[in-house]
Order: C-alpha cells, then structure tokens, then sequence
C-alpha cells in the first residue's frame, strides 16, 4: 500500500473541507436554527442584495410618499423579503449621496411586492427624492432580520460586519437600540472580545436593552 499517496490523499480532502466550511461560513444560509444574520439582511447596503428604487419621486419635503418599483429583495441564499415596514428605518439617496437620508416610515403599502408600482412609502424627508434613487436598509440588516424572525420567534446575531458597516461597535448598538422591540426576538452583539451581549425587548416591545454579557 502506498501511504504516502494516501496522506497526499488525506490533505487535499481535508483542504478541501476546510474550503467548505469557509464557504458556508461566508455565505451560508441566512436563517440557520433560529439565529438570522442581521448583515444579510441589510439589503442595499450589504454588497450582495439589491436595493430597492423609487420609480415615482416627491417634489417637495417633509411628510411625502414616493412609489417603489418592486417591494422585495432577494437574500443571497434565495430567501424572498419584503423588508419595508414602520418599525424599520430605511436610507433613501442619490448614488452621489447629495441628498441621501434615514429615515422611518410612517405609513407602508406593500401586499404585492412582486407587482410592479404597488409599493408605497410615506415619510417625513428632509430632501426630495426622484426616480432611480436607492433604497436600503437604515438599521444595517438589524431591524429586517428582526421583523423576519419575529414571524416564529429567535435570535438575530450582530457580528462585526454590521459594526464595520456602522463605523464602529458604538454605532452598531445604537441601531440595535433603536430598532422595534420584539419580545419573542433576542439579539445577540457577537461584536465585542468577551463573548455576547444579549439584547431583550422591554415588556411592552418598544425597544431592546443589554441584559447580559457573555451569555445568551
């Protein structure tokens, strides 16, 4: 028996599996066992899922409705999302970011996401906005992938791609702070060096605060 094309063998199966594993790691499911990755729902601002566009614009500020060419988005393993909501703040702009602003809907109109121009979204905006213009998710992924997880109940995991995205850790946990409160949700901050900071609603689900450290 030759053994040393047998550990030749053997390396490149295990290179090869390691090259699996870092595959999935990357761009696995987005919902895997309950836990939803909050960057992958960042949709527009993650690199790999498409924003949506405003098709029909405002002419004016303040409180103002713009119509969306499509309602849904695509994760990037194949899991539809319709991610607008009140409880969710989106960021709206030009590429050139001239007027680019975040803010929450006050009202949403979306049953048919698929269908073209049947998405409507009212908010108070400091600029007006015209047709081709993005829009992406205002919470980093957060707030989509808490809304989504809320349907069954889970957890959203906040790991250091939402705190790169937002600049620092600091900012990461604002967005957490400040997105709606699910009491059957828990979000989990993977973004620190001493283990995770668990994030549960307040009784009344109106926002989420630390609750332990290194513990879930």
């Amino acid at each position: 028996m030759n053994f040393s094309r047998l550990s030749r063998i053997s390396r490149v199966a295990v290179v090869a599996l390691l090259a699996v594993v870092s595959s999935f790691a990357q761009s696995g499911p987005s919902v895997f066992s309950g836990v939803s990755k909050a960057w992958d729902f960042a949709f527009g601002a993650n690199g790999y899922v498409a924003p949506l566009t405003v098709d029909v614009g405002t002419t004016a500020t303040g409180s103002q409705t713009i119509t969306l060419a499509f309602g849904q988005v695509t994760l990037r393993d194949g899991r539809l999302l319709t991610p607008l909501s009140t409880t969710t703040a989106i960021t709206i702009g030009s590429s050139a970011g001239s007027n680019l602003e975040t803010v929450t809907p006050s009202a949403v109109s979306c049953s048919t996401p698929a269908v073209y121009d049947s998405c409507t979204v009212t908010a108070t905006f400091t600029y007006t906005h015209g047709k081709g213009e993005s829009v992406s998710s205002g919470s980093y992924g957060i707030g989509e992938a808490a809304n989504y997880t809320h349907t069954l109940g889970g957890l959203v995991s906040v790991d250091g791609y939402v705190a790169t995205a937002a600049g620092s850790r600091a900012n990461a946990i604002t967005a957490i702070t400040g997105v709606k409160g699910w009491t059957n949700v828990t979000v989990l901050d993977w973004m620190g060096t001493t283990g995770a900071v668990s994030y549960k609603a307040l009784s009344n689900g109106s926002l989420y605060v630390a609750t332990t450290v290194g513990l879930y």
